[in-house]
C-alpha cells in the first residue's frame, strides 16, 4: 500500500512494484508486540526514544523528517495541525483507548483517519479500580503509612470517616459510561453483592435487551446520583453526538447523593466517588469543593488536569490540592497508571496492530475515529467492512453523510453519473447504517491488474461530490467545531482499499 493525496483526502491505494514500504513512526514506546506486527504486513517501524511523545510542530518535524505515512502512538503527544502540516500522515493508531490526544477538527481537514484500541486495557482498568474500593473499604490507603509510623488503627477512634471499616456489599453503584470498563467493571460488582446502575446516553441502551440483566439504566445524571452511594466514571472524551464530556460531574452534583439509593437494611450510605477515566468527567477540585461541603466521604482519583509529561515533571509535582491533607488523606492517588500493567500494555498494542492491520487489508473501520465519528462496535450490524476472496480485484469507497430524506437516492445519481464506468455489475452502493444522524456507504470499483481505478481521478472525484451536492440534500459534514464547514471533500473518501 502506499498513500495519494487527492486534495484533502489522503488515499490508501496498492503499491507498484519496487516501491518503499510505508513507514510507521512508533511514539511513547508502546510494547515491542507492535514492531513485530507492523514488519509482517511489511511496513518499515521506526521508534523514537524510549516515553519520548512529540507534539505539535515538534512532532510534524520528526514525521516529514522519516517520511512516516502512520504513526502509532500512547496518549502522550499532541496531533494537531502543526503536526500534520507538509507531512504524509495518513493514518493514527492509538494504544490506548481515548482519543483525546488528536485533534479532531485538524485531523478532518487533513483527511487523517485515526484508530484507537478498544477493550485492551479493560481489564486493567477495573482491577484497578477493585484495588481503590478495597483500600477505601478498609481504610488501606492510610492504615498501611500510620502502621509504618508505629501506631496501631485497629479501631475507627476519633476519625471514623478515616479509618472505619465499611464493606462495599449491600451498597448501589451508579456508573456513568457503560462500553468495555463500565460493563466489565458492572459484572464484579454484581458478583460482590452491589447493586449497580448506569447511565449512558447512546441510543443503543434505548432498547431493553442491550440492557444485561440485573442492571438498571438510570435516565438521567441527577437520577443516578440520588440512587447510588458509589459512583465511578467511565465515560468517553466525547458524547454520541461529539459533544465533549467535560464537567459531567460538579460539586453540586453530591448535593442529593445517595438519598434515594436502595442499600442493604441497616447500611449507611458510603458517598465514595471515583474517576479512572478522564480527568474533565470529574475534577479533583470539584471532589474537594464537595467533600468539605460533606457531601463525599472518600473517593479515588487516577488522572488529573495537569499531569506532568517528563521525567524531571514527575519527580516534582506539587499541585494546589497535595496542600489540603484533610482532603487527600480520605482519597486513594495513583499516577494514571491503570492501563500500565505489563499484561495491558501488550494487550493494547498488540490490539493497535489488529485494528491496522484489518483496516488496511480488509476495509474494516468498525472501531475507527474518522472524521469524529465513531462507528460502534457494540451492534453487530455497524461492523461492515469485511469482504471475501469473492470481491477480488474490487476497490471500496467509503462514504459517510448526514442522514437527510433524499441522500441515499442522491449517491446513487451521483455513482451511476460519476463513476458508473467503473462499477460492477449488481454490486452498487451499500448502506450501512442509516439510523440516527450520520450514515455511511460504500461503492464497489472495478480495479484493473495494477490495482488502480480509471474513475479514481482528481476530476472524477470532485465531480461525483459536486454532483451531490447539486441535488442540496446532503449535508456531508456533522459540525462539532467552526471550521468544519470550509472542508467537504476529503469527508467523503476516506480509504480505497484492494482487495486480493
Amino acid at each position: 500500500m502506499e498513500v495519494h493525496h487527492v486534495d484533502d483526502a489522503r488515499i490508501f491505494m496498492p503499491s507498484q512494484p519496487g516501491d518503499r514500504p510505508m513507514k510507521a513512526l512508533i511514539m511513547g514506546n508502546p510494547h515491542e508486540a507492535l514492531d513485530v506486527q507492523l514488519s509482517q504486513m511489511g511496513i518499515l517501524p521506526i521508534r523514537t526514544q524510549a516515553n519520548n511523545s512529540y507534539s505539535g510542530a515538534a512532532l510534524g518535524e520528526v514525521l516529514r523528517k522519516e517520511g512516516a505515512q502512520l504513526l502509532f502512538k500512547r496518549s502522550g503527544g499532541v496531533v494537531d495541525d502543526a503536526a500534520l502540516k507538509g507531512t504524509d500522515l495518513a493514518y493514527v493508531g492509538l494504544c490506548c483507548v481515548g482519543e483525546e490526544s488528536v485533534s479532531p477538527d485538524d485531523a478532518f481537514s487533513a483527511g487523517v483517519t485515526y484508530q484507537n484500541a478498544p477493550g485492551a486495557n479493560t481489564n486493567s482498568v477495573v482491577e484497578n479500580v477493585e484495588a481503590a474500593l478495597g483500600l477505601l473499604a478498609r481504610g488501606g490507603h492510610v492504615t498501611n503509612a500510620a502502621v509504618l509510623a508505629g501506631r496501631f488503627p485497629k479501631d475507627a477512634g476519633e476519625e471514623p470517616d478515616l479509618y472505619e471499616a465499611r464493606e462495599v456489599e449491600g451498597s448501589a453503584a451508579g456508573l456513568i459510561g457503560f462500553g468495555n470498563v463500565g460493563s466489565a467493571l458492572a459484572r464484579r460488582l454484581l458478583a460482590k453483592g452491589v447493586r449497580v446502575g448506569f447511565y449512558d446516553p447512546d441510543p443503543y441502551f434505548d432498547d431493553p435487551r442491550n440492557v444485561p440483566s440485573g442492571i438498571w439504566r438510570f435516565r438521567s445524571i441527577e437520577e443516578l446520583m440520588r440512587g447510588s452511594d458509589i459512583v465511578s466514571v467511565h465515560a468517553s472524551f466525547r458524547d454520541p453526538h461529539g459533544k465533549k464530556n467535560d464537567g459531567i460531574l460538579t460539586a453540586r452534583s453530591f448535593e442529593h447523593f445517595a438519598e434515594e439509593a436502595e442499600l442493604a437494611d441497616g447500611k449507611e450510605p458510603l458517598k465514595w466517588a471515583l474517576n479512572f477515566a478522564r480527568a474533565p468527567l470529574l475534577r479533583v477540585e470539584e471532589a474537594r469543593d464537595a467533600f468539605h461541603a460533606g457531601h463525599l466521604r472518600r473517593g479515588a482519583f487516577d488522572v488529573y488536569d495537569h499531569e506532568p509529561k517528563t521525567a524531571a515533571e514527575r519527580g516534582n509535582w506539587h499541585p494546589a490540592f497535595l496542600s489540603d491533607h484533610e482532603f487527600t488523606r480520605a482519597f486513594v492517588w495513583s499516577p494514571h497508571n491503570s492501563a500500565s500493567t505489563r499484561e495491558g500494555q501488550f494487550k493494547v498494542s498488540k490490539v493497535a496492530g489488529q485494528v491496522f492491520d484489518r483496516f488496511l487489508n480488509s476495509g474494516e473501520l468498525s472501531t475507527v475515529y474518522h472524521n469524529h465519528m465513531l462507528v460502534g462496535s457494540r451492534d453487530p450490524r455497524r461492523v461492515p467492512f469485511q469482504l471475501d476472496r469473492s470481491h477480488a480485484g474490487l476497490g471500496r469507497l467509503f462514504i459517510v453523510h448526514r442522514n437527510k430524506r433524499g441522500t441515499s437516492g442522491a449517491i446513487l445519481g451521483a455513482v451511476s453519473k460519476e463513476l458508473s464506468g467503473n462499477v460492477p455489475e449488481n454490486k452498487g452502493t451499500d448502506w450501512i447504517d442509516t439510523r440516527g444522524p450520520i450514515g455511511f456507504g460504500t461503492t464497489l470499483l472495478a480495479l484493473d491488474a495494477n490495482g488502480h481505478s480509471a474513475s479514481l481521478t482528481v476530476d472524477n472525484l470532485q465531480n461525483f461530490v459536486r454532483s451531490i451536492n447539486s441535488e442540496k440534500v446532503l449535508e456531508p459534514f456533522v459540525r462539532f467545531g467552526g471550521s468544519l464547514q470550509e472542508h467537504r471533500f476529503n469527508f467523503y473518501f476516506s480509504t480505497l482499499i484492494k482487495f486480493s
